[in-house]
């Protein structure tokens, strides 16, 4: 089997679509440090996932940028 690629993918796997979720950024990305809080998982790709913020339309972040994503209680 192929590991997956790292372990912020892993994470985003364990999350379900209306979970919420929060986001840093790792170096690849351009935005080091830099990530979004409070957003919800609309729908989880191969790729990464697409997310909402206060009913704006929904935003895609790929899994090669996410350093960390973490869940709110």
């Amino acid at each position: 089997s192929t590991p997956i690629k790292s372990s912020a993918a892993s994470d985003v796997y364990k999350r379900q679509v209306g979970d919420t979720v929060g986001v840093t950024f790792n170096k690849a990305s351009g935005h080091e440090g830099g990530g979004f809080g409070s957003a919800t998982i609309a729908k989880i790709t191969d790729t990464g996932f697409q997310y909402s913020q206060g009913g704006k339309r929904p935003k895609t972040v790929q899994l090669k940028n996410i350093k960390e994503i973490y869940k709110y209680r």
